[in-house]
């Protein structure tokens, strides 16, 4: 599976100079971060990337 770094940030922010994008970004990555931390302790192993799927749809939906 390709993983897509990307895709979230070209998502949240418009242009170099969109602060509040980047904002929403920065909140993203926080989340996921919080996210992939939580699963390691829960779970002792990092989290797939299919495991991952249901937080970037939620974090994605508009």
């Amino acid at each position: 599976m390709k993983r897509d770094c990307n895709y979230i940030y070209s998502e949240l922010v418009e242009g170099k100079n969109d602060v509040i994008g980047a904002l929403a970004y920065s909140l993203y990555k926080q989340q996921k971060i919080e996210c992939i931390t939580d699963f390691e302790k829960k779970y002792e192993r990092r989290p797939t990337e299919e495991e991952l799927a249901p937080f970037k749809e939620i974090s994605n939906s508009k």
